[in-house]
């Protein structure tokens, strides 16, 4: 099911599989308590469950910072605003940043001085996924900035601001 992720991915940063991963994720959120029932009642591969860490979004910025930083992680995911606040931080306070690969913003809107700030200052190329808590991922952007709809997992209706049916490619 994620394997058009997979594949913007692994071209975007480079790294086909095995990418050690840093989430920041809020607590108590369908993202962590999905994984928590799959961690539990699947089998996972240990090399795989060691590469990606989780954490939660509310550590402040300073520790999220630090938790970077220490891990060095090649993808940093999260919420496009918790991600978005973070790097603009860390370039008001001068703070140095270990520069991921990829990061990948989902669940809202990342405003657009954002992303330009992450790629252009910090260097680092960002991919937004439309998420909704009912049915998990829904589009993925690729290096286009397209969004391309997991139309094997979920029905899309995309509408205009009249609530009005958009015709493709609109």
């Amino acid at each position: 099911a994620a394997q058009r992720r997979r594949d913007v991915m692994a071209r975007v940063s480079g790294i086909a599989r095995g990418a050690r991963i840093q989430e920041f994720l809020m607590p108590g959120n369908a993202s962590c308590l999905t994984g928590e029932a799959m961690r539990r009642h699947s089998f996972i591969p240990r090399p795989l469950e060691a590469l990606r860490s989780t954490c939660s979004s509310d550590v402040g910025w300073d520790e999220a910072l630090r938790i970077i930083n220490e891990g060095r992680p090649e993808i940093v995911h999260g919420y496009s605003t918790f991600l978005g606040c973070l790097f603009r931080h860390a370039a008001t306070h001068d703070i140095a940043v270990h520069r991921p690969r990829l990061l990948i913003a989902h669940s809202d809107a990342m405003p657009p001085a954002d992303r330009e700030l992450i790629e252009d200052q910090f260097g680092i190329p960002v991919i937004s996924m439309y998420v909704a808590a009912e049915s998990g991922f829904i589009a993925c952007e690729c290096e286009q900035r397209t969004y391309h709809v997991d139309v094997d997992r979920v029905a899309v209706r995309v509408i205009d601001e009249e609530c009005r049916p958009v015709p493709p490619g609109g």
